[in-house]
């Protein structure tokens, strides 16, 4: 990995220079972009979209889980984990297109199932 990844300015400058938008065009498309997916995720939304080449961000209901008993990886010595109560998060999935570019493989090649 070189460099540092690019503060948001940066980003948008970026955007704004592949696209052909000004500064303030390729912002409002970046925070358009930002309304949809967390419309998308919200309550009220399908729970899941897509972003046609780079990924697919969706919201995984998690079920509760009851206190038990177990081993600690480190110190092997028995321990109690906390219940969990139910939870939703959020699950990402990159595209083959995005997978091929950072891997440089085609994505039957790997073994990488995400």
């Amino acid at each position: 990995m070189a460099g540092k990844r690019l503060t948001k300015f940066q980003f948008i400058d970026a955007l704004a220079g592949k696209s052909g938008l000004t500064n303030k065009q390729a912002e409002s498309a970046l925070e358009a972009i930002g309304a949809i997916v967390f419309r998308e995720l919200g309550k009220r939304g399908p729970g899941d979209v897509l972003i046609p080449g780079l990924l697919r961000l969706m919201v995984v209901r998690k079920p509760a889980t009851p206190q038990y008993e177990g081993v600690n990886p480190f110190t092997r010595e028995p321990m109690m984990y906390k219940a969990r109560a139910a939870r939703r998060v959020i699950r990402v999935r990159s595209r083959n297109e995005l997978r091929e570019a950072v891997l440089g493989a085609s994505p039957s090649a790997g073994s990488c199932t995400e």
